[in-house]
C-alpha cells in the first residue's frame, strides 16, 4: 500500500508513523486511518520491528476529523430520502476501521505516542488504546465532541475512564475544554511531558529499549497488561500470568537471560532469531 497521509519508515528496529497532512494540523481522514491501520499491520508482522512509535508533522498531532469530509456527510443528510440509510451507511463504512485499529493496538507491538502538538477529538481518542503517552510542552488536548454536537467515539469511553478516573473523565468529555499537558500529565493521560526538541529522542529510546527485550516475554507482558486492565478479573489474570510464565520459563530468551546475567554479559536475544 503506498502512503499518501503518512510517513512510514523503520530506525533500529522501532517503526515510525508519521501523521502527514501539516498544512491543516494532520486532520484526520478515513483514508489516513485506513494508511495507519496498514502500517501497524505490517508493523506487527515485521520480526524487524520491536515496538512503534506515532507523532505529526509540523505542528500539529492531530486536529480532529476533517470537517471538510463531515461537512460532506451532513449534506448528503440534508439531500437524502433516507437520512437513516445514509447514516447506516457511513456507521458501515467506518466501523471496522475504528475496531480494527484498537484491535492493532491492543494485539500488537508496543506503541508510544509522541504528541508534539495538537490532540484534539479522534486525534486524541486514537491514543487511549496506545500503550505509552509521551507529550511536548506545546500538546494541547480536548474531548470536543460535544462541542461539535457529537459524542465520544473509538472506545474512549471505555479507555478514558481507566486511565484518568470516571470523574476526570466525565469532567473532560462533557466540557470538550481545552486543556495542556500538564493537566494531561497529572490527571495520568500522558506518561510524560517534554521539551519539543526532547520528545521524539526520548521516544525512540525508549522504544529501541523495548526492541531489546526478549520478543516473546514483550508481547507475552503486553497481553498480560491489557487483558488484566481492560479485560479480566483477578482470577482470570492470575491464571493468564501462571501460564504465561510458564511458557516464558521454559523458553530460549529466558535461558540466554539467565546466563547472560551469571556470565556478566550482555544478553543477545537476536542472536536465538538468527538460529531459528
Amino acid at each position: 500500500m503506498g502512503y499518501e497521509q503518512i510517513l512510514y519508515e523503520i530506525r533500529d528496529g522501532v517503526a515510525v508513523i508519521t501523521l502527514n497532512r501539516p498544512e491543516v494540523l494532520n486532520a484526520w481522514t478515513p483514508q489516513m486511518g485506513r494508511e495507519i491501520s496498514n502500517a501497524l499491520d505490517n508493523s506487527n508482522k515485521n520480526d524487524e520491528v520491536g515496538a512503534i512509535v506515532v507523532t505529526g508533522a509540523g505542528r500539529g498531532f492531530c486536529s480532529g476529523a476533517d470537517l471538510r469530509w463531515f461537512d460532506q456527510i451532513t449534506k448528503e443528510l440534508q439531500r437524502a430520502e433516507d437520512a437513516a440509510a445514509v447514516l447506516r451507511k457511513f456507521r458501515d463504512e467506518q466501523r471496522p476501521l475504528g475496531r480494527n485499529l484498537i484491535k492493532l493496538a491492543l494485539e500488537g507491538k508496543p506503541i508510544i505516542g509522541a504528541i508534539n502538538g495538537p490532540a484534539v477529538g479522534v486525534g486524541l481518542t486514537i491514543t487511549l488504546p496506545w500503550d505509552i503517552r509521551l507529550a511536548s510542552e506545546n500538546a494541547h488536548f480536548s474531548f470536543a465532541f460535544v462541542r461539535m454536537g457529537l459524542v465520544p467515539e473509538a472506545g474512549s469511553t471505555f479507555f478514558l475512564s481507566r486511565l484518568v478516573g470516571f470523574s476526570k473523565a466525565c469532567e473532560l468529555v462533557y466540557s470538550a475544554r481545552f486543556f495542556d499537558a500538564k493537566e494531561a500529565l497529572e490527571s495520568g493521560l500522558v506518561n510524560r511531558v517534554l521539551p519539543p526538541e526532547k520528545l521524539m529522542p526520548t521516544a525512540l529510546e525508549m522504544a529501541r529499549g523495548f526492541y531489546e527485550r526478549p520478543p516473546m516475554a514483550l508481547h507475552l507482558a503486553k497481553e498480560l497488561m491489557v487483558k488484566g486492565a481492560f479485560f479480566h478479573g483477578l482470577e482470570e489474570a492470575l491464571s493468564l500470568e501462571e501460564e504465561s510464565f510458564g511458557r516464558c520459563q521454559a523458553s530460549p530468551e529466558h535461558r540466554e537471560a539467565v546466563r547472560a546475567f551469571l556470565e556478566k554479559r550482555k544478553p543477545d536475544f537476536k542472536k536465538l532469531k538468527r538460529a531459528r
